[in-house]
């Protein structure tokens, strides 16, 4: 039981790490309308000011240090001997930077609505894998040997002062979230500890060591005080499962709205006095949609086409079935052909014997 209570208030002390990883994302986003596994888990620390803070934070640090990439990249190609046309990569650079204040516009007012901080995030993040994914898609193709090691250093030798700048953040805002965590559950449990709070707050303790605190109260509690207190985390534990479910299920009916979420990034670039650029980004972005459907219909039909044919080998199958179910029975003796058609022999013969002692 001891362990049990110990467990959860560790937890206490844990916020999930952010992962950087879209641009290693497959999912579809035009078609995808599902929240994956990694981002459930990330939702769940959303739930307080702090919390939700730092995981739009990361998200932007994460779309900032994209953005940073995607133009040491531009910046090479732009400067070689032979021309190319990069106006589609410098296009998706300008959507991630739209992208990136309405994170920015997002923090500003977070808490305000705890199921608008978690659209907010997911949604964002589902486009920008895709954003990250169309980048990676038509750079490969122009991208040379020679430029990749160009690349590569201007990569190292570009200005991440601004990712300083929000880890710093994340940090005080991780900081919060725990220390507001742990507060929570050392009173559920009733040996609430301020002093340890604030170490929490201020990081002057390490993990381990606050651990190793818990630890100490939780062994001094009475065998019904354990239980209380187990009873209690697993309630809030529960309950904010509950909240995270929720937000996904209304989240879910908006991630297929990728044209609406488009339009908006789009009159923002208008607003801004890009409209060469959202036009040419509204260009594309009705070919993808087009293609996808033109792919899904394409799917479909084959599927079809695998039926039909699966339908006709069934058929086959069967007729081939009753022609040699017809040619076994010929050569039998017209007792035989009755006794066959019975479903259980044992049965079929006691029927046909008492068919028969009937018979004259």
């Amino acid at each position: 039981m001891k362990y049990a209570i110990t467990a959860l208030l560790i937890a206490a002390l844990a916020l999930v790490a952010f992962p950087a990883a879209y641009a290693d994302s497959d999912s579809e986003t035009l078609t995808a309308t599902t929240v994956d596994a990694e981002t459930q888990v990330e939702i769940e620390s959303m739930d307080g000011t702090h919390g939700a803070l730092v995981r739009l934070l990361q998200l932007e640090r994460e779309l900032q240090r994209k953005v940073i990439e995607a133009n040491a990249l531009i910046a090479v190609l732009d400067n070689r001997t032979n021309s190319t046309n990069i106006t589609d990569l410098k296009d998706i650079v300008a959507e991630l930077e739209i992208m990136i204040d309405q994170v920015q516009a997002a923090q500003a007012s977070v808490g305000t609505d705890n199921q608008i901080d978690v659209e907010t995030f997911v949604t964002i993040k589902k486009d920008a894998r895709g954003l990250i994914k169309q980048f990676r898609e038509a750079a490969k193709d122009i991208v040379t040997k020679e430029d990749r090691e160009a690349i590569k250093r201007a990569r190292e030798n570009a200005d991440k002062s601004e990712l300083t700048d929000i880890s710093e953040r994340i940090e005080t805002e991780r900081k919060e979230h725990r220390a507001n965590r742990l507060a929570d559950s050392l009173e559920r449990t009733g040996v609430a500890d301020a002093e340890l709070i604030e170490k929490v707050r201020a990081g002057t303790i390490s993990i381990e060591d606050a651990r190793k605190e818990i630890r100490a109260k939780i062994n001094a509690l009475e065998p019904e005080q354990r239980r209380n207190a187990v009873s209690s985390i697993e309630e809030e534990t529960a309950r904010r499962r509950v909240q995270m479910l929720a937000h996904i299920d209304k989240v879910e009916d908006k991630l297929g709205d990728v044209k609406v979420r488009m339009e908006e990034r789009i009159k923002k670039m208008e607003d801004k006095g890009n409209t060469k650029v959202a036009d040419r980004i509204r260009i594309r972005s009705e070919n993808r949609v087009e293609k996808t459907e033109d792919r899904l219909d394409d799917r479909r039909g084959k599927i079809e086409d695998r039926m039909d044919r699966a339908e006709d080998r069934v058929e086959r199958r069967d007729n081939r079935t009753n022609q040699t179910n017809r040619t076994d029975t010929r050569g039998l003796r017209p007792e035989m052909r009755i006794r066959g058609s019975y479903d259980s022999g044992e049965d079929s013969e006691s029927d046909l014997n008492e068919e028969s002692r009937s018979s004259p």
